[in-house]
């Protein structure tokens, strides 16, 4: 209710990159609900006003509410891009970077691809400093889950991983997401 209330403010004002972030937030919104076609309708909605606005960092964050959704309908390749681009626009702080490695993690785990899987997460891990950075309890909740389809290794293995990746600059950890 509040989201469409702050959406109807938005428009009111004429604020576009409001407007965009409200229909994500609402797109996001819908897609824990369970409304895939509304949630759909919506982030394409955000992306289109995003892309015809001025540079913001909600692009970010609408392609990864778009890689979301993409992956709950079970779509690898597209929820895999949509979790690139948000990774490639995310802005020079990290804030919205580990959101995007996690999604790309659940990506490569479901694919069968554990180590990176694990890699990309304690990557995001790191990142955040581990629970430092504010992450939503659904999504929390998503990537927790989806551990245990990774093949987690013994806890030395992951405790290897994660120094190994804890040594890593943004341009490896971007490039090692992206490639």
């Amino acid at each position: 209710e509040r989201f469409t209330e702050a959406l109807d403010l938005a428009k009111g004002l004429r604020e576009e990159t409001a407007v965009a972030m409200m229909l994500e937030r609402l797109a996001l919104t819908a897609h824990w609900l369970g409304e895939l076609d509304r949630a759909d309708e919506l982030i394409t909605a955000a992306l289109r006003r995003f892309r015809s606005g001025p540079v913001c960092h909600g692009m970010s964050l609408a392609l990864h509410t778009a890689g979301t959704i993409t992956l709950r309908r079970g779509n690898l390749a597209g929820a895999q891009e949509f979790f690139a681009d948000s990774l490639r626009n995310a802005p020079a702080s990290w804030l919205e970077v580990p959101f995007a490695l996690e999604g790309l993690a659940m990506v490569a785990g479901r694919r069968g691809h554990g180590e990176r899987a694990i890699r990309l997460f304690c990557a995001a891990r790191y990142i955040r400093g581990g629970d430092r950075l504010y992450a939503e309890p659904a999504w929390r909740r998503q990537v927790e889950g989806s551990l245990g389809d990774w093949g987690v290794p013994d806890d030395d293995e992951i405790e290897r991983i994660a120094e190994e990746v804890g040594r890593l600059n943004r341009e490896q950890v971007m490039a090692y997401a992206l490639h």
